[in-house]
């Protein structure tokens, strides 16, 4: 029988690509082969701080829009008035992957429940958070349990990323990293075709394809791991490519991948 037949879809983000990784450092991972890779996929956000980073190992709703601040704050009040809990999953674009701690601050708006995991502790320990509004909280001790709970080696990591965080002003970095991806995107995407589009805030952005072609995101997606950059499809009909990159990103390596982004639309769209 063939293995592929019997395996979970869930452990589906290594074998996206047609290589083994056997280490990584910081945004670069290298494969058994010798080759290497800059990494915009960062484990789907699980690595913001990348690949064994020796400052934290010493220490051992996804809804962006262009008008995001205004239309949270519109789901804040329709929230309100009818009384629904406002719940944001905060696990990929929160801990200053859009440049604040979490991704909702901008909007000044405070949700009722806010769910962080991955990204929290930035490379790879298991750590989820759930923070929640103080009227909520009805249980009496021991009333709430679960199987697993309280990972230390998790707390520690986390507790490390934090610290490295702060000490390396990584909010401000994120901020800076915003300005050289957009201009990127700005100057070059209309020049490639102007029905390109593309949208993000911080270190998370979407090149959409859909007004050309559903199927031209993975192409894209090929032809940049061909030039040693790893990055995934998602949006609708995985019609978007999305950047997302460690927070920790060399300057070179920042722009050395997005060199290879605008290079592998040019070539995929003049084959």
């Amino acid at each position: 029988m063939n293995e592929e037949n019997l395996e979970s879809n869930v452990v589906a983000y290594q074998n996206s690509f047609p290589t083994i990784f056997q280490c990584g450092h910081n945004a670069i991972l290298s494969a058994t082969d010798g080759k290497e890779y800059i990494d915009f996929f960062a484990g789907a956000g699980a690595l913001n701080f990348g690949h064994n980073q020796p400052e934290t190992k010493e220490k051992v709703i996804e809804y962006l829009k262009n008008d995001l601040n205004k239309w949270l704050k519109e789901l804040r009040k329709i929230c309100d008035e009818f009384g629904i809990m406002m719940i944001i999953d905060d696990i990929q674009v929160g801990v200053w992957r859009t440049g604040t701690f979490f991704s909702f601050e901008e909007a000044e708006i405070v949700p009722d429940i806010v769910i962080i995991s991955k990204s929290i502790e930035g490379i790879g320990m298991p750590l989820s958070l759930v923070f929640f509004n103080e009227a909520l909280d009805v249980f009496n001790p021991e009333e709430h349990t679960g199987t697993f709970r309280g990972n230390q080696l998790g707390f520690i990591a986390g507790q490390a990323a934090i610290e490295y965080a702060y000490e390396n002003n990584l909010a401000e970095q994120t901020k800076e990293n915003e300005q050289v991806i957009q201009k990127v995107l700005e100057k070059k995407l209309p020049e490639i075709d102007n029905r390109i589009s593309f949208r993000g805030k911080g270190m998370i952005w979407g090149i959409d394809f859909l007004a050309i072609s559903e199927s031209l995101a993975e192409k894209v997606q090929k032809e940049c791991f061909n030039q040693h950059l790893i990055i995934e499809c998602a949006g609708s009909k995985d019609a978007v490519l999305k950047l997302l990159p460690p927070l920790t990103i060399e300057k070179e390596n920042l722009s050395r991948g997005l060199e290879i982004i605008i290079q592998a639309i040019y070539t995929v769209l003049n084959k």
